[in-house]
C-alpha cells in the first residue's frame, strides 16, 4: 500500500470537534424546516451546542485545538443571536408596516361585539375558534409581506452562520486553528 493511501485517523480533538460542528450543522438545517416542533428541536439543540462547546472550552488546555474551535463557536453563536435579534426588529418593523388587517376585520367585529367582560373571561381556546374563520384570508392577503418578513429576519443570520459552520469545520477537518476566533467573521 502506497503511503499516500493511508489516512490518519482524527485525533481525539479533532473527534469532539467533529460532534461540535455536527451539532452545529443538524441545528442549523432544523432552521429550514417549517415546523414549530422543528423550530423548538433548533433551539434546543442551538442551546445544547452552547452548553457543550463552554465545557469543551473550560475542560481544554488554553492553547489546544478544541479551546480555539470551542471560542470560535461560541463566539459564532452570541453574534447569531445578536444578528437574529437586530434583523427580527426589522422584519416586525417591515411587517407592522405593510400589514393589511382587512381580512380580519369580520372578525375583529364579532369578537368586539361580545364585550369587554366577556373578552376577559374568555380563553385563549375560544378567542381562537372566533378568530379561525378570517386566519385563512388573512395569511392569504398579506403573504407577499410575511415571506419578505421571514427573509428579512431569518436570511442574515442563517448566512452567517452558514459561514461561521463552513469556516470552523473545515478548519478542524484538517486540524487547524482559526487564527482569530474572536472576529466577526
Amino acid at each position: 500500500m502506497d503511503e499516500r493511501e493511508v489516512k490518519k485517523e482524527p485525533s481525539p480533538e479533532q473527534k469532539k470537534l467533529y460532534n461540535l460542528y455536527a451539532l452545529f450543522g443538524v441545528s442549523l438545517i432544523l432552521c429550514f424546516i417549517p415546523y414549530v416542533s422543528a423550530a423548538i428541536l433548533c433551539l434546543v439543540f442551538f442551546i445544547w451546542l452552547m452548553v457543550a462547546a463552554y465545557v469543551a472550552r473550560n475542560k481544554a488546555e488554553e492553547h489546544s485545538l478544541v479551546h480555539n474551535h470551542s471560542v470560535y463557536i461560541i463566539r459564532s453563536l452570541w453574534v447569531g443571536a445578536v444578528i437574529t435579534v437586530i434583523t427580527m426588529l426589522f422584519a416586525s418593523l417591515y411587517m407592522f408596516a405593510n400589514i393589511d388587517y382587512g381580512a380580519f376585520n369580520p372578525c375583529a367585529e364579532s369578537i368586539a361585539g361580545k364585550g369587554i367582560e366577556a373578552l376577559e373571561a374568555m380563553g385563549y381556546g375560544e378567542f381562537y375558534e372566533m378568530s379561525r374563520p378570517c386566519i385563512e384570508d388573512f395569511i392569504a392577503l398579506n403573504y407577499n409581506t410575511l415571506i419578505i418578513a421571514v427573509g428579512i429576519a431569518a436570511g442574515l443570520p442563517l448566512v452567517y452562520l452558514a459561514y461561521r459552520l463552513f469556516k470552523g469545520a473545515s478548519r478542524a477537518m484538517k486540524g487547524y486553528r482559526l487564527p482569530e476566533t474572536t472576529s466577526w467573521l
